[in-house]
């Protein structure tokens, strides 16, 4: 049964979700080359829903992501 608590437990944990994704980018962006800055900025907002998703489903795939996140740096960045 939906209720208003599950529905903001469901926002909140949408929102936990959103923050780490955003902070996990942004940790790769403050390591990047500047000159790499705006493909780096555009790969997240392309992106950033899908981590999202892949947050909210799995907590666990934290460690997954910032994987991810270590190619894009050492793809991209260097």
């Amino acid at each position: 049964m939906i209720n208003k608590n599950n529905i903001q437990d469901m926002l909140d944990k949408y929102e936990r979700a959103k923050s780490e994704v955003e902070n996990m980018f942004k940790n790769v962006i403050r390591y990047a080359k500047s000159s790499k800055m705006k493909e780096l900025n555009s790969f997240y907002d392309k992106n950033k829903d899908d981590y999202i998703d892949k947050m909210l489903a799995s907590p666990n795939k934290k460690m997954s992501l910032l994987s991810d996140f270590e190619e894009i740096l050492k793809n991209k960045a260097l």
